[in-house]
């Protein structure tokens, strides 16, 4: 089976093409400014569509000529934009090693002030730190940050138990995975607690479905999964968060995307890599 059997890849191309705005990055919107998080999602999914980027130099300088900080989604970004251009990350190297001095004494990396509501997990922000430190060969307390995800893992999944995101999941299986570290064991147990009612928004599933990824494990419900992440296409080729409602996104397309690539098993890549 292959991706083009189950949706309209050339309308998903050129979707995901019609969001590169002038200044040579991409946003949904279509208007500058480009964003970054949407750049990587336009990126990653023309990869996945076996299609490569238009204007890849435009790119490329849009996103050397903004300043870089040692925010950890920043340089996660600007890492994942500048593997998909096929570029070195030489450039990061300094704002990497600022970024290891930023560990917290808790092991943790990020802003300890309150969460807010567009933030999936805590442990994103760590997460991105370990993957770029990791990527880069920069050295950093690893034990601490393992420590650290176990712990707030334990708090998060108690909280998000009762909530039908497994963000909290998806963010201590990655960083656990990428410091070598065994999956605690409620964690791994959570991993096959896919229901049989799917969730109802896409990225709920793409959480889900990575999840089992990094365990190892087969997606349960296949043909429910990939029926569902079909009917979020919508006309003009980009994907919607659900089935009934809501308008196309970068964000929800790259997770659409990456979904089917690991339900039909040719994504070419493990569940630490989106």
């Amino acid at each position: 089976m292959e991706l083009r059997d189950l949706i309209d890849v050339d309308a998903a191309v050129r979707y995901v093409r019609s969001c590169q705005t002038e200044d040579g990055g991409y946003f949904f919107a279509r208007v500058p400014p480009s964003s970054g998080a949407d750049t990587w999602y336009a990126l990653a999914s023309l990869r996945y569509l076996d299609h490569a980027p238009s204007r890849s130099r435009a790119t490329l300088h849009w996103l050397m000529s903004i300043r870089p900080t040692a925010n950890p989604h920043d340089v996660y970004l600007r890492l994942r934009i500048l593997r998909e251009l096929n570029q070195p990350a030489t450039p990061l190297m300094e704002t990497a090693h600022a970024l290891a001095a930023l560990q917290r004494t808790d092991g943790g990396f990020g802003s300890t002030g309150p969460t807010y509501l567009e933030v999936d997990s805590e442990l994103q922000t760590t997460y991105e730190a370990v993957f770029v430190l990791n990527s880069l060969g920069v050295a950093f307390d690893e034990e601490r940050a393992a420590t650290f995800v176990v712990r707030r893992y334990d708090a998060e999944r108690d909280f998000g138990a009762r909530l039908p995101s497994r963000a909290p999941t998806f963010y201590a299986y990655r960083t656990l995975a990428l410091l070598g570290w065994p999956l605690p064991l409620e964690a791994d147990q959570a991993a096959q607690h896919t229901t049989h009612d799917l969730p109802s928004f896409l990225d709920h599933l793409y959480w889900e479905v990575m999840c089992t990824r990094i365990a190892g494990r087969r997606t349960p419900s296949l043909s429910r999964v990939i029926d569902f992440v079909r009917g979020c296409q919508r006309p003009t080729g980009g994907f919607a968060r659900s089935v009934l409602m809501g308008i196309p996104t970068l964000q929800w397309t790259f997770q659409a995307l990456r979904v089917l690539r690991a339900c039909i098993g040719n994504d070419g890549c493990n569940g630490t890599t989106p």
